[in-house]
């Protein structure tokens, strides 16, 4: 946890959340080069304006509606409640929706391969080679669809 609140603040913070590492009394440009050097990818969440540099370093930059006008144009993703508890609901809803993505792109390019492969071996025709791809197109479709019913998110 990197932050320009007090040591006092801030270990009561981390404590409660859970965080292991914890920066306190920092200044912009020491959170960005604490971002600098860490390995991987960061998300850095962040709601002032001494967030500005970080949020704008890190790989995504999340912030809150409620955060200054500085911290929100440099995020990423703005969390429109301001509670924790939907950092961890936009985490899981992003795995769906590439879960899915991935799922279709593999159905997609599937149907796109197996019906090259049969046209030029010559299996597969024009009417049904559309005739399968507009069907790959609704399965597509449907399963994206399955995002709108989750419900445990």
């Amino acid at each position: 946890m990197l932050t320009g609140d007090k040591n006092k603040v801030a270990n009561l913070v981390s404590n409660e959340l859970g965080i292991g590492i914890v920066k306190s009394e920092l200044l912009p440009h020491e959170k960005s080069d604490f971002i600098d050097k860490l390995d991987g990818r960061v998300a850095y969440v962040g709601d002032g304006i001494n967030d500005g540099i970080a949020l704008a370093k890190s790989d995504v930059g999340i912030s809150f509606g409620d955060a200054t006008d500085l911290a929100i144009e440099q995020a990423d993703i703005v969390l429109l409640n301001n509670d924790l508890v939907a950092l961890t609901q936009a985490i899981q809803i992003s795995k769906y929706a590439r879960k899915l993505m991935l799922e279709n792109m593999l159905i997609a390019l599937s149907t796109v391969f197996i019906l090259l492969f049969g046209f030029i071996k010559g299996d597969v025709h024009m009417g049904m080679g559309m005739f399968v791809h507009e069907l790959s197109v609704l399965v597509v479709t449907i399963n994206a669809l399955r995002f709108n019913r989750k419900k445990d998110i």
